[in-house]
């Protein structure tokens, strides 16, 4: 379902942004925050695997959106740190969770859509070999009167909660608070 006038027809509003790996592999694992809360810019280790989320923007507007619609994009990576390659049954999902607790999953014609679009690699039904990282692309698609960035996470691994900011803006004050993200005095 690729459209070529997909390109032109997004309006972005760019929510945060990481910095990417250079090497392919992510960057070294930060400390979590007390409150098992990571931030985008970090890499956080789930089993057999090490997960950073790259960065993260909502499209508000896009071809055949729902009425109401807001797109959620995010850009992550997976490092296999394990011994075993990582199939389609054990790769990490990214999930979005909102405040009431319900779990979003990907919108693969989207997300396809998406990745054609930004000229990606599609990596879905590849092995991911031990010692190697991909980058993945995720897309959701909800109900703009419902996404809040101070009370939805991204979840790219059971038990990995992430916030929608990096830890630098966290330590600046200006992650949402509901996320456990406290601001830091003092610097």
């Amino acid at each position: 379902m690729f459209r070529p006038a997909l390109a032109f027809a997004f309006v972005l509003a760019v929510v945060v942004s990481g910095c990417s790996p250079k090497s392919g592999a992510p960057a070294a694992t930060l400390s979590s925050s007390a409150s098992g809360v990571h931030y985008i810019d970090q890499t956080v280790k789930a089993g057999d695997t090490e997960v950073v989320v790259n960065e993260m923007w909502s499209i508000v507007d896009y071809p055949e959106a729902s009425k109401g619609a807001v797109a959620v994009a995010v850009r992550w990576t997976v490092h296999n740190a394990g011994d075993k390659p990582l199939t389609d049954k054990t790769f990490p999902v990214m999930r979005l969770v909102d405040g009431k607790g319900t779990v979003y999953t990907p919108d693969k014609a989207l997300t396809e859509a998406l990745r054609n679009d930004q000229d990606m690699s599609d990596p879905d039904g590849s092995d991911l070999n031990p010692g190697l990282a991909e980058t993945r692309l995720s897309v959701f698609e909800v109900a703009a009167n419902r996404f809040n960035l101070s009370d939805w996470y991204m979840l790219p691994a059971d038990g990995v909660k992430m916030a929608f900011c990096t830890q630098a803006q966290a330590l600046d004050g200006k992650c949402p608070a509901s996320m456990g993200a406290p601001a830091v005095a003092g610097g």
